[in-house]
């Protein structure tokens, strides 16, 4: 599926996305860097695709969010009114002060023509599972799209993709993150799903697809190796199997019929395995190879 960079393996994996505060209690966490690119670069404007392509369908539910820092994560609308992206990016209220969410960042698109959509209303977060629920004005998902979750098991060895906000800044600093796709395949399940599929700080709250049914199953969250360089050996996600429960019993109304969302259903209990955030460009944060617990 991809070309694979080989990565020399150090004592401590690379494990964060753009950014995050550092959980307390939990010293032994390491400054590491952010998502990352496997081997050559390899992803794609959406608007290489059809309108009636899945990915290109699927990719209008995907927002490019800007803070007021200058900072920026992606983001997706799963109902009509409901945002989600990491809680690295959004962990309360106060961070939607000046927040801008666009729609439409794409290649060839002026931004006059972005639509700017207004979130101002935090519904809730979660540090372990590493998501944030926003509530917009205006129906957008209705308008825009919105994506439908699997709260299945991902497979090892599915093919997957991830839809982002992102460039190569690496070899550009001043390039511009329109919306992207990259394929890839989940290469180990182990509390995250992790896949080879191309990302960068930046990508952090993006979509990650099953490439078959094109349902999303998992919010795409850090990288791992690389050191400075943006190039490394993997990325990570955190399953919707984990993610939909919590919501189900945390924030009920996200999924009701009033909200848009339709109704997914709980899978069966399982083992738990569960800001200076928003850094666009080479930031540093604080993290641990450590399983993933849902309590």
């Amino acid at each position: 599926m991809k070309s694979r960079l080989l990565v020399v393996v150090v004592s401590v994996f690379i494990f964060v996305a753009c950014g995050s505060d550092t959980p307390v209690g939990q010293e032994e966490f390491e400054a590491q860097t952010g998502s990352i690119i496997v081997g050559d670069v390899d992803w794609r404007e959406v608007t290489e695709l059809s309108s009636s392509n899945p990915i290109r369908r699927n990719s209008r539910a995907v927002a490019d969010i800007q803070f007021a820092n200058s900072g920026r994560c992606t983001g997706f609308f799963i109902t009509n009114s409901v945002l989600m992206t990491n809680h690295h990016c959004i962990d309360s209220a106060s961070d939607l002060a000046g927040m801008k969410v666009y729609m439409k960042h794409e290649k060839g698109v002026p931004k006059s023509s972005w639509a700017q959509v207004s979130c101002s209303q935090f519904i809730g977060a979660n540090r372990t599972l590493d998501f944030a629920l926003v509530k917009c004005s205006g129906s957008p998902g209705s308008r825009y799209g919105k994506v439908q979750l699997d709260s299945s098991h991902v497979q090892d060895g599915s093919d997957i993709y991830v839809v982002h906000q992102n460039c190569d800044y690496y070899v550009n600093r001043n390039c511009d993150w329109t919306k992207k796709f990259s394929y890839g395949k989940v290469v180990d399940i182990d509390g995250d799903v992790f896949y080879d599929a191309d990302t960068l700080g930046g990508s952090s709250g993006s979509p990650v697809f099953d490439e078959d049914s094109h349902k999303v199953v998992a919010i795409h969250h850090a990288g791992y190796g690389g050191g400075w360089t943006g190039r490394g050996e993997k990325n990570a996600g955190v399953p919707m199997s984990k993610i939909v429960p919590f919501i189900n019993s945390n924030f009920p109304s996200v999924f009701s019929s009033s909200s848009g969302g339709g109704s997914i259903p709980t899978p069966p209990a399982q083992d738990g395995n569960g800001s200076f955030a928003k850094a666009t460009y080479m930031g540093t944060s604080k993290s641990m190879n450590a399983k993933i617990s849902a309590n």
